[in-house]
C-alpha cells in the first residue's frame, strides 16, 4: 500500500464512524428520557457493612436493582463505622423482614434505627 491508499482508508473509517454516531444519536433522540421507576429502586435487596453489620435496604442510597440476580460486594461508606468498607448487595429477608429482632429485649428493630447514636 502506498501513502495516498492509507490516507483514503482513514479518511473512510472516520466518515462511517460519523455517520454510524449520526444515526445511532438521532435514535436515541428519538427514543426520549429512560421511564421513570415508580415505587422502591431496588425492592427486596439489602446493603449489609461486613466489618460491624449494619444493614439498609439498598433502595435507600439510591441503588437500581431490578431483575437481578447474586450477591455483589462493593465498597461504600457505612454510617455506622463512619469509614470505607467492604458491603455486601445482597436479597433481604423479604418484605416483612425488613426488620430485625433484637435477641436480648426481643424489640423489632428497623434499619433506619439501627445505630442512630454514633
Amino acid at each position: 500500500m502506498v501513502w495516498w491508499q492509507i490516507v483514503l482508508l482513514v479518511i473512510g473509517c472516520i466518515a462511517a464512524v460519523g455517520l454510524w454516531m449520526r444515526i445511532v444519536g438521532a435514535a436515541i433522540v428519538r427514543l426520549g428520557p429512560p421511564p421513570k421507576l415508580e415505587g422502591d429502586s431496588a425492592p427486596g435487596w439489602i446493603l449489609e457493612c461486613r466489618s460491624c453489620g449494619l444493614w439498609r435496604p439498598a433502595g435507600e442510597t439510591g441503588i437500581i436493582r431490578r431483575y437481578a440476580a447474586g450477591e455483589k460486594l462493593m465498597l461504600a461508606r457505612c454510617s455506622a463505622c463512619l469509614k470505607f468498607r467492604w458491603v455486601k448487595l445482597r436479597r433481604g429477608p423479604g418484605p416483612e423482614g425488613m426488620r430485625r429482632i433484637d435477641d436480648r429485649t426481643n424489640a423489632e428493630i428497623w434499619p433506619e434505627t439501627l445505630h442512630s447514636g454514633a
